[in-house]
């Protein structure tokens, strides 16, 4: 079950890393005054152990408490804690070392500049010095070949940014069974 929710005083951007299947992946940054559409999904203990497994807990995201007050979930009253994940590489630095905001993602006083997901591939994929291959052939080497996707994670893990005064605190965890890389 999801229910739409409102984030506040954080944006979702770009995250210093590369997904198992060639995706860049989103995290939480800190926004003063910004507002975003989220979802919130409920899920069991076996679920939320399945999460942190494919959200690869300790290497590629933590888990973390949201600051109370930070999310409203909306024609829903829920006052317990709010928990999700924010990439430990941190974010990648786009044009003036800057995050950029997915373009897919609604929100409100928003001041960081939009990139789609395609814009920020082709960002990554020249700025990391492979302009001579085509995106769709970039992604098919980091989808295939674990070790240069891994080695392409730490480089942008070498170059990125990380919140001053995040929202939310680490929760330490040891998920049951092997993580998703």
């Amino acid at each position: 079950m999801c229910n739409t929710a409102i984030l506040k005083d954080s944006d979702i951007v770009y995250a210093a890393s590369l997904s198992a299947y060639g995706s860049m992946p989103a995290t939480q940054w800190p926004s003063k005054g910004a507002i975003v559409e989220l979802n919130v999904l409920w899920l069991t203990e076996e679920q939320l152990n399945i999460m942190h497994l494919t959200e690869a807990i300790g290497i590629a995201y933590d888990f973390v408490k949201l600051k109370p007050g930070t999310v409203k979930i909306k024609d829903f009253n829920y006052d317990k804690q709010i928990y999700g994940y924010v990439a430990i590489s941190g974010v990648f630095p786009f044009h003036g070392s800057q995050p950029r905001r997915l373009s897919a993602i609604n929100g409100k006083n928003l001041d960081l500049e939009l990139f789609s997901e395609y814009e920020a591939l082709v960002y990554l994929k020249n700025k990391l010095g492979f302009k001579d291959k085509n995106l769709s052939q970039w992604i098919e080497i980091v989808i295939k070949d674990k070790s240069y996707r891994l080695d392409l994670h730490k480089t942008m893990r070498s170059c990125s940014i990380k919140p001053e005064n995040p929202n939310w605190e680490v929760v330490n965890t040891s998920p049951k069974g092997e993580l998703v890389l």
